[in-house]
């Protein structure tokens, strides 16, 4: 983390899509303190609203209020509120995703909803992917069990999938084609690994390992940016 102004530049450490929303907010109203402020207070109250309108939708009013009025209350998102972070854009799509796998076990079409939502998670906090391709991992043997073969040709359940692989997919070769790879050297168990890993990730999440007492490659080591000339390489 760089703590003050810098030029502008690539970066593969943070998700796009907070940054992107404050592009809008700041375009529209100008750039400031006050206008980050007000982005992050209004998407607060749009995850709360999301909240809201998926739980009531799948439980009922008392349990929309109940559920809603918890989070509304919660410290840390009232912190990252206050902070300007992204989770509540995070707590936004999560909830819509839920909401629409939850009424894909009725209705198949939601899943792509869900698709969709789960990778605008993901570009919003790139640990969130994790969880969605656990899940979704999960949830296609369950779905599998039940439906064998047939699943492959439920075409909206192919569709979420290649929406969601598709864009996780899209970020992961922009930031390959930007910063390429990295060599690593690992100590474990009396041998030494060496390894070539490309700078796929869109956070910093998985190189954590660089800072471990079994890695030797320096931490936060990346090559020299590498020019391409397609759309991708010119988002920020």
């Amino acid at each position: 983390t760089t703590w003050g102004p810098t030029p502008p530049m690539y970066s593969n450490h943070y998700p796009p899509a907070y940054p992107f929303y404050l592009g809008l907010v700041f375009s529209a109203f100008g750039f400031g303190l006050w206008q980050a402020q007000l982005a992050a207070v209004a998407m607060a109250f749009a995850a709360l609203v999301a909240v809201y309108y998926c739980t009531r939708d799948l439980y009922g009013n008392t349990t929309a209020a109940l559920m809603t009025g918890i989070l509304a209350l919660e410290p840390h998102l009232v912190w990252v509120t206050g902070t300007g972070f992204s989770e509540n854009m995070v707590l936004l799509f999560f909830a819509i995703t839920m909401w629409a796998i939850m009424r894909s076990l009725k209705d198949d079409r939601y899943i792509v909803l869900a698709g969709l939502f789960a990778a605008l998670s993901y570009l919003s906090r790139a640990s969130v992917g994790y969880f969605f391709v656990i899940a979704g991992a999960g949830g296609f043997l369950w779905r599998f069990y039940y439906r064998r073969w047939k699943l492959f040709t439920n075409y909206w359940y192919m569709g979420a999938i290649s929406i969601f692989l598709g864009i996780v997919l899209l970020w992961a070769w922009r930031n390959v084609s930007l910063f390429g790879s990295q060599t690593q050297t690992f100590h474990f168990m009396g041998k030494t690994i060496i390894a070539t890993i490309p700078n796929w990730e869109t956070s910093s999440y998985v190189r954590y390992l660089q800072k471990s007492p079994w890695s030797t490659s320096p931490p936060w080591h990346h090559p020299p940016p590498r020019k391409r000339g397609s759309f991708l390489s010119s988002l920020p």
